[in-house]
């Protein structure tokens, strides 16, 4: 992506994405990380959030219905899954992140059908 030079980028939408570092007439390209992005509303519903976000501590999900069978995953910048639980039946879920480094994160929410990524800030 021509002219991104910061430290973390979110893509605004889905595919392959890979970093390449230039230093002089030296370069070094990273492993791709699939990225998804989207909502289904089949799945969630219209008043989907996280919040607080940016946060220095827990963090909370409300689904906007009762989501069934569902995996939920922190991940890293770079694609790495730091966390991840099953919820079944809830509307709500609190996850403590405030042992987490301060960056971004990605949470991805998958039923095994959809999937639903929003990005969380950690200060």
């Amino acid at each position: 992506i021509p002219g991104q030079t910061g430290q973390s980028f979110t893509p605004l939408s889905s595919g392959n994405y890979a970093v390449i570092i230039t230093v002089g007439a030296c370069s070094d390209t990273s492993a791709c990380s699939n990225v998804t992005v989207g909502i289904s509303d089949e799945i969630f519903g219209n008043q989907f959030s996280l919040y607080p976000n940016p946060t220095l501590g827990n963090v909370a999900i409300d689904f906007g219905k009762i989501l069934n069978e569902a995996n939920i995953e922190i991940n890293d910048v770079s694609g790495k899954t730091i966390y991840s639980t099953r919820v079944n039946g809830t509307k709500t879920i609190s996850l403590e992140v405030q042992n987490l480094s301060n960056g971004v994160y990605f949470v991805k929410i998958n039923d095994g059908k959809n999937e639903k990524v929003l990005r969380m800030m950690k200060e």
